[in-house]
């Protein structure tokens, strides 16, 4: 009787040895393959899905936002159809605030039934759909809610054949591999070594990874279909790069809009403030006259119009002041003066300076406030003057031909004032008025005469509210248009005068005789500032010379030239601006010394910051304080002296 034995591995045929572990290792591919490649896919897909949802609901959403916010639904309607280009778009809803749908596109009828979809900030799944809500935001205002579903279908169906491509790979490199690892067993062997050389570099993130199969049989047939597998993989990773890249670009886009906004807004500082400055200074010699002047020559309604100009000059600086402070305001970093205010003189100063528009535009401007002269409110002064100032100018301006404009009062419940700005102009239609407070929005009146920015309103109820306060209106067609703003009532009784000599012009010093003379020099393109400063000297410092140039090269060449004993120079100069002219003067040793003081329109705080690093002595905005400018020539007037005569 033979022994029991029993067989190790060693004892088996080679053909069964090298079958068992070809099987083996068949298998543990197979496994890895049919485990991590549809897994690794499916996850994959979900995230460029993820991905190109996020990114194409932020665009449409973003798109959709600038529109209604500039009431462009053509805007609208092009976002919508760009959308509909996705294949894999089920739905797409635009809701306003009232959650009513303005615009959609839903070809396969999917109804939301939003009892179970629960709007979240990400992206929920649900009924094989994956909804997206994005809020419509545009200037820290909210417009609506814009709703995206994109089907799961395509990306279920490509995860099943996935997964029966897999099954099939899987089953095809286990059958073929037995049967040639018994016919080729070392060829067999060595392609397979390789196949799973590259199958662990794949698991190891190493997608690029070459496979290189000498053979065109069923081992180098399972070696290209790895390779197209993994140049798929590949390639969706490369699709995820593009994405990011694409994001980033939007990003960049965005950053360059918000630049955009900040130089519009420097621009507009500049332009405005250029003319302002003639029209204060002018305004200010008009007003200034001596005892000895003949008093005959000055008629009483020449002084009040030039003390309008001066009031209403003064008054639009401080408006372009706030204007620039826009963000600011959106922001909620404004500083406000919030104090008792005096109603009643504030309210007169508003109505004189708006009766002379209502003259030109032939309406009759009515003030039946009657009010106690100790009465209060809490607000900020000056922006309770600019938004009674916009009210009071758009009814004069939106008003029917020979109208009229009245300025009331009434006192609701004993702790609020309400002033009422009523026009007997054509009304609102009511399905405008839900845009009246957007941005740049005229409802129409664009295409008219009358002028206009479309943003008055939307400052305006942004001041009111930052003021705790509440404006509301009330129109109707044919019959016109109230706006009301309130304000609580202050217990303190004791009246601020809101004058307390605001802008008040006090008569210019006139200097005595000076012996030497005193040699300005003043840079400036714009002949009607030049001019002002001129006649601003000659009144009031006649002794000192001034020489003027109308551009940068020629004020270096008189500067050199002449050596004066002090520059002024404006920043915006053709060809050469200010900033260049002023290095440039600090290179010549004749000029190297000389103070140089900027008067400039450009009024931005980086800007004045920017210059005053250079080494100017002091920056003047325009339009020019010409008590300041004086004062500022006396010092550097009395330091000459006095350096003289130290000499």
């Amino acid at each position: 009787m033979k022994p029991f034995r029993i067989f190790s591995f060693r004892d088996f045929p080679i053909r069964y040895k090298f079958l068992i572990s070809s099987s083996l290792i068949l298998i543990l591919i197979s496994s890895f393959i049919y485990f991590y490649y549809p897994a690794e896919h499916k996850k994959n897909s979900l995230i460029l899905l993820n991905n190109k949802i996020q990114s194409m609901s932020d665009l449409v959403a973003l798109v959709v936002s600038v529109g209604m916010s500039s009431s462009d639904f053509q805007a609208v309607q092009e976002a919508l159809t760009w959308a509909k280009k996705d294949k894999d778009l089920a739905y797409i809803k635009v809701l306003d605030t009232s959650n009513e749908e303005l615009a959609s596109h839903n070809p396969d009828g999917y109804a939301i039934d939003r009892k179970k979809l629960v709007l979240r900030a990400e992206i929920v799944e649900l009924d094989g759909i994956l909804h997206k809500s994005v809020p419509l935001l545009y200037g820290n205002k909210a417009y609506g809610m814009l709703l995206m579903g994109f089907s799961l279908e395509d990306l279920n169906t490509n995860l099943v054949n996935n997964r029966k491509t897999t099954i099939l790979v899987c089953a095809s490199i286990f059958i073929l591999g037995t049967i040639l690892s018994l016919l080729f067993a070392e060829m067999v062997t060595r392609s397979l070594q390789k196949l799973k050389n590259a199958a662990n570099e794949a698991a190891e993130g190493d997608f690029d990874t070459k496979i290189v199969i000498d053979s065109s049989d069923e081992v180098g047939q399972l070696g290209q279909t790895m390779k197209v597998m993994l140049e798929k993989i590949n390639a969706s990773m490369n699709e995820a790069i593009v994405m990011n890249k694409e994001l980033e670009a939007a990003r960049d886009l965005a950053q360059q809009a918000s630049s955009t906004k900040s130089r519009f807004l420097s621009s507009v500082s500049h332009e405005l403030r250029t003319p302002l400055n003639a029209i204060i200074g002018f305004s200010e010699l008009g007003l200034e006259f001596d005892e000895e002047d003949d008093k005959e020559e000055l008629f009483e309604d020449q002084i009040s119009n030039l003390q309008q100009i001066l009031s209403a000059g003064q008054h639009l600086l401080t408006l372009i002041n706030e204007i620039l402070d826009l963000a600011a305001v959106e922001s909620g970093k404004t500083v406000l003066s919030i104090e008792p205010i005096g109603v009643e003189k504030l309210l007169e100063d508003v109505v004189s300076l708006t009766q002379p528009q209502a003259e030109k535009y032939g309406i009759k401007l009515i003030n039946k406030i009657q009010l106690d002269k100790d009465l209060c409110i809490l607000c900020d002064q000056t922006r309770l003057k600019q938004v009674l100032l916009n009210l009071i100018s758009n009814a004069i301006k939106y008003n029917s031909q020979a109208g009229t404009v009245i300025l009331s009062t009434e006192t609701i419940d004993l702790i609020t004032l309400r002033i009422n700005v009523s026009d007997t102009g054509p009304g609102i239609p009511l399905e405008k008025q839900k845009y009246l407070f957007d941005p740049f929005s005229r409802l129409g009146s664009e295409n008219s005469n009358t002028e206009g920015t479309g943003i008055g309103l939307t400052i305006t109820k942004k001041l009111v509210e930052l003021m705790g306060g509440a404006i509301s209106f009330d129109s109707k067609i044919g019959v016109g248009t109230c706006f009301s703003v309130d304000f609580k009532i202050s217990d303190e009784v004791k009246q601020k005068d809101p004058a307390l000599v605001e802008n008040q012009a006090a008569p210019l010093k006139q200097m005595e005789k000076r012996e030497g003379k005193f040699h300005i020099l003043y840079i400036e393109d714009n002949a009607m500032n030049t001019q002002l400063v001129q006649k601003v000297l000659k009144k009031n410092r006649p002794d000192i010379e001034l020489l003027c140039a109308d551009h940068a090269r020629k004020g270096i060449e008189l500067a050199v030239k002449n050596q004066p004993d002090l520059i002024l120079m404006d920043i915006q100069l053709p060809e050469i601006d200010g900033i260049q002219a002023f290095k440039k003067l600090r290179t010549f040793n004749e000029t190297r010394d000389i103070p140089v003081i900027a008067l400039s329109a450009n009024a931005m705080k980086h800007q004045v910051e920017e210059v005053m690093s250079l080494g100017f002595k002091l920056y003047m905005t325009k339009p020019i304080n010409i008590h300041m400018l004086l004062n500022t020539i006396d010092q550097y007037e009395g330091a000459s002296e006095n350096l003289k005569g130290s000499i």
